[in-house]
């Protein structure tokens, strides 16, 4: 069973006041993250680095710096020095960026304080943060069928040798929990679906209904814990369909930050069908480049897969995204089993380990999701037509199988 709890990082600073006889200490002191945000979202074993800035509002004083971490049950378990005594002697002092680890800590909330002292006088307090809490979400890539829509197949799921399952259709709040609880104590990780464009979406313009997608992410998230108990939410599919969408990259931004407002837990999903959509939505909302979604899906097809080129084109953006929003926004492939009536045939079980071998060579994806489950209405064959063939049976093994060794330690 997979259980996940997101948690806000917010780093605000405040000032402190001391004196003895002769001198007043006073200390102001901002602290952000290396891209200048205050909130902050990391994988388990990825780095959180920490800039501070001192304003000293007293007179000058030799000082120390300390960061106490405290655990999610709120006991202290480390002091820690951040720097050697240093005199603040000037109005603003930058200090060299704090690096955190996370590679020991489990799935949780840490709360943090930043705190100053007058170094000749232990304990002697002149500026003191509020309480900061890290968010640490667990390292697990996506490894399953997408567009799944059936309790009654997990046992199915199990012998092709799949982990996770993304949910095809839309689960009313009523029976959300349920559901999903069904799902994770039977060992899969779930990921959920939002309904189809019609409810989300102005049916003239074809723009984002923001009303609508709060009441849904309202009713879906509220009141129950189905955000920390699931993957990702698959909110938006093709995102740049001229004849679907109307969507800027700020409005993916901003449905971003309605999600985590309702419950920060919650991971949004857009399938971009190319990554090259991604990567257009990125540049509009440069240089600033504020978090549009948690995950972003592109397809792989046995089309794609025959054109000379794809899979590197798609690698150059994926490292991109990667090294403008690090373990914030993660890739994932959209691997095709089905034919396509006007464009292409079933793969056979061969090509389909073939293929996805050569998707999961890339460095910059964070997991691979089969699909469809079921044949929609421009396909004939899908997953669920051939999953009782003893060929397909091993051949989903062993794609599943490269994952798991492929995603073991993805950073």
């Amino acid at each position: 069973m997979r259980r996940f709890v997101f948690l806000s990082i917010i780093l605000i600073m405040s000032g402190g006041v001391a004196a003895n006889a002769e001198n007043v200490y006073e200390m102001q002191i901002d602290a952000r993250f290396d891209n200048g945000a205050s909130e902050r979202f990391v994988n388990q074993g990825d780095p959180v680095k920490i800039d501070a800035i001192f304003t000293n509002q007293g007179d000058p004083v030799s000082a120390r710096l300390f960061l106490e971490i405290y655990s999610p049950g709120g006991a202290l378990i480390r002091t820690r020095q951040v720097v050697r005594p240093f005199t603040v002697d000037r109005p603003v002092i930058a200090m060299p960026q704090l690096t955190l680890g996370t590679a020991g800590a489990t799935i949780g909330t840490y709360s943090m304080v930043f705190r100053a002292e007058v170094a000749s006088e232990p304990g002697t307090t002149i500026g003191e943060s509020e309480i900061l809490h890290i968010s640490v979400q667990a390292n697990t890539a996506f490894i399953g069928f997408m567009g799944y829509a059936s309790v009654a197949d997990l046992d199915i799921v199990q012998n092709l040798g799949a982990e996770d399952v993304a949910w095809g259709m839309s689960v009313h709040s009523s029976q959300i929990e349920s559901l999903v609880d069904d799902v994770i104590s039977q060992g899969f990780g779930m990921a959920t679906r939002a309904p189809g464009r019609q409810s989300i979406q102005d049916s003239h313009t074809h723009q984002l209904n923001f009303a609508a997608i709060e009441n849904h992410l309202e009713e879906t998230f509220l009141g129950n814990d189905v955000a920390g108990d699931t993957l990702f939410h698959y909110m938006i599919d093709e995102f740049c369909h001229p004849e679907k969408w109307v969507i800027s990259g700020q409005d993916l931004a901003d449905l971003h930050s309605l999600a985590k407002s309702i419950d920060p837990r919650i991971n949004i999903f857009h399938n971009s069908g190319h990554l090259g959509c991604f990567k257009a939505k990125m540049n509009e909302v440069a240089p600033g480049y504020p978090v549009l979604m948690d995950y972003v899906g592109f397809t792989v097809t046995p089309a794609k897969l025959a054109s000379p080129g794809y899979l590197d084109q798609i690698e150059s953006i994926a490292r991109e995204i990667h090294d403008i929003y690090g373990s914030q926004t993660r890739v994932v492939a959209l691997y095709a089993a089905c034919d396509h009536l006007d464009r292409w045939t079933m793969p056979t079980p061969e090509e389909l380990v073939n293929g996805a071998s050569q998707v999961l060579a890339m460095e910059h994806i964070h997991g691979i999701g089969i699909y469809p489950w079921g044949a929609p209405d421009w396909s004939s064959t899908a997953v669920r037509d051939v999953c009782e063939d003893p060929a397909y049976i091993d051949a989903f093994n062993q794609v599943f199988e490269m994952a798991r060794e492929r995603f073991s330690s993805v950073e």
